[in-house]
């Protein structure tokens, strides 16, 4: 039996092909399961069917994978993984993570050590288990030293938004993406103080599992 609950971060090329299609059901799911009791309204005033949210989700990773494939910015896709009971990798999750320095330089002036985090799903039957948790400190180590991490949060996506509270975000003055509409999407959420003292929770525990409970979305 594995008892190894260490996160690793496989990052994917977005050429593959093969890979990606996987990471992009495991999106779609996920955040399917989250917007499906949700008025359709509330969510984008031209849905009309539950069929429209899983549509728009696929746009949406579709549009995200090829912009990591063709823009000039750096944009890295992250498979989230955990080893089984086996000890084999299995995806848990997938991270789109874009560096601020690149992507949107008028956000920030102070200096280039920020990352952006396009989007991050957990698959749905592995959440509250720390994954996004851990996945977080992951990425801190990964590109480390940064000096903040910023994301958008729906404005009813509640248990999202809950979890990222409990991992040190706090909301900013409106979305951090331009394309974004405030309507649907809360204020951007910015996580900067955070980052040193978690980076060094995690340089201090290494390989000792950290229990970071969330709902890991």
């Amino acid at each position: 039996m594995n008892t190894d609950n260490r996160i690793f971060l496989k990052k994917i090329s977005p050429d593959n092909n093969g890979e990606l299609e996987s990471l992009k059901k495991l999106y779609v799911e996920s955040f399917y399961e989250q917007y499906k009791d949700i008025p359709l309204e509330k969510l984008n005033k031209d849905f009309k069917t539950q069929d429209d949210i899983k549509k728009r989700l696929s746009w949406v990773i579709d549009q995200n994978m090829e912009y990591a494939k063709t823009s000039n910015h750096f944009t890295d896709i992250y498979a989230i993984q955990k080893k089984d009971g086996k000890g084999n990798l299995d995806d848990c999750g997938v991270m789109i993570i874009e560096h601020i320095k690149y992507g949107h330089p008028e956000h920030y002036n102070r200096n280039n050590t920020a990352l952006h985090i396009r989007h991050v799903a957990i698959d749905k039957n592995k959440q509250r288990f720390g994954i996004g948790g851990d996945a977080f400190i992951e990425v801190t180590k990964l590109y480390k030293p940064i000096d903040e991490i910023v994301l958008d949060v729906r404005n009813v996506n509640e248990k999202a938004q809950n979890f990222y509270k409990k991992q040190g975000f706090a909301i900013i003055s409106k979305p951090f993406d331009n394309h974004l509409s405030s309507e649907y999407f809360s204020s951007g959420k910015r996580w900067e103080e955070r980052i040193r003292s978690q980076s060094a929770m995690a340089r201090r525990s290494d390989g000792i599992p950290i229990d970071r409970r969330g709902s890991g979305h």
